[in-house]
């Protein structure tokens, strides 16, 4: 959010692509849910990661803005919109959608255990080998092509 200051998002606009595309093809959200930070990095869902219907249908009309309310609103600095393979109707799925937000400048971010994070990745942790297959096989980090191999 702006200037990293604290918000209220108490609703989601949510409405079809709008370029012509696709128009004929059963694409629709059914569902969102809600991750919200106060830092950026550590998201969490939002009221148990609940999913909220959007009333979206795949013929809806490109200007039908759908207008989904947020209850409990979310509060916190940064915002995601959740939208998974179970919560969709149609191969692919598209749109646009806009939260609907007030400052506030009450809330005082809740105390929460710190997520685990990835001890290669995340944390700097070394790795080491008692054998190897060759020099090309010894990156087990998840970001590697290859791995390792013994």
């Amino acid at each position: 959010m702006p200037n990293s200051e604290n918000y209220e998002v108490s609703e989601m606009s949510l409405m079809r692509r709008a370029d012509g595309c696709c128009g004929n093809q059963h694409r629709q959200i059914d569902a969102v849910s809600f991750e919200t930070s106060d830092n950026g990095v550590d998201f969490y869902p939002h009221n148990d990661g609940q999913w909220y219907k959007t009333g979206q249908v795949w013929n809806d009309n490109v200007e039908l803005e759908r207008r989904i309310k947020i209850e409990p609103p979310m509060n916190g600095k940064f915002f995601r919109v959740v939208i998974d393979k179970e919560h969709k109707t149609g191969p692919e799925i598209q749109g646009r959608f806009e939260l609907w937000a007030v400052k506030n400048a009450d809330y005082v971010p809740e105390k929460r255990a710190a997520l685990p994070k990835r001890a290669m990745m995340d944390l700097g942790a070394t790795y080491t080998q008692s054998s190897k297959w060759d020099n090309n096989w010894i990156k087990p980090r998840l970001d590697s092509r290859s791995g390792f191999h013994n």
